[in-house]
């Protein structure tokens, strides 16, 4: 929808144009509402080898926040992501199992 204020990188990678980490594990439960992620948010938690701050995991579809700096971006979880002021994303859905369309 045109008025998200959220976004998920794709898979391993961080945060697109336009967008920038979540940097509170409160602001990280309204980025799992908006979209649609399991809450494991609580708090936040200290998890090594993992993003910093809001990601979501692609194994148990659960969103956590993340205080270890520096994170790393693992190839199966997405950064969630606040969307800029005047920033403008559009996404084409692929279908289940499938290549996005180029």
């Amino acid at each position: 929808d045109a008025s998200s204020r959220y976004v998920a990188s794709f898979l391993g990678t961080d945060c697109p144009t336009g967008s920038e980490p979540i940097t509170s594990a409160f602001e990280c439960r309204f980025a799992r509402n908006e979209l649609h992620g399991i809450d494991s948010v609580g708090f936040g938690g200290v998890y090594p080898g993992k993003p910093t701050g809001c990601f979501w995991r692609q194994d148990n579809q659960r969103v956590y926040f993340n205080f270890v700096e520096p994170g790393v971006l693992s190839p199966g979880e997405r950064r969630y992501c606040k969307v800029q002021a005047g920033a403008v994303f559009m996404y084409v859905a692929s279908y289940l199992g499938e290549d996005c369309p180029q």
